[in-house]
């Protein structure tokens, strides 16, 4: 095995409920592999930390407002991510169309999809009744070589 199936295995091991065979295993390859004993060991120091600290943590003194602060800070960052661009009052629709917001939802998205198959479709059959020859389409394989229809 490679160092990250014995990885894996690992959280068993500290927990102890790694079988006797995966157990010798990895405490096999723990003792070639400084990389592993080192996760292990930081694996250990957690749960022991854990364990000896259990029931010992306070409660934050006024959850809705840290969450409400968590939500301020989700916030200002999405808007530093995307900064507003001021559309000037006398701005023609192409400045607005280049300046606005191009975030799609799933529906909008699929909406246009379908408005473009729609439209790309509705092209094609109007393209063909505008042809010299009435719209007729002749697709190879389905008619004689000069174009006339078959006799029955």
């Amino acid at each position: 095995m490679n160092c990250e199936k014995y990885q894996e295995l690992l959280s068993d091991l500290v927990d102890g409920i790694a079988s006797a065979d995966d157990r010798n295993s990895i405490e096999t390859h723990l003792n070639g592999c400084v990389v592993c004993a080192e996760i292990r060991d930081d694996f250990v120091a957690i749960v022991t930390h854990c364990q000896d600290h259990r029931g010992e943590y306070d409660a934050v003194p006024n959850e809705r407002a840290l969450w409400l602060r968590i939500s301020n800070t989700i916030e200002a960052e999405g808007a530093v991510a995307q900064p507003k661009v001021d559309v000037p009052s006398g701005a023609g629709w192409w400045f607005r169309l280049m300046n606005s917001s191009w975030q799609l939802s799933f529906p909008k998205l699929a909406s246009a999809v379908v408005m473009i198959a729609v439209m790309a479709s509705l092209a094609t059959v109007f393209i063909g009744k505008m042809s010299p020859s009435g719209g007729g389409v002749m697709q190879a394989g389905f008619g004689p070589a000069d174009g006339q229809p078959f006799d029955r």
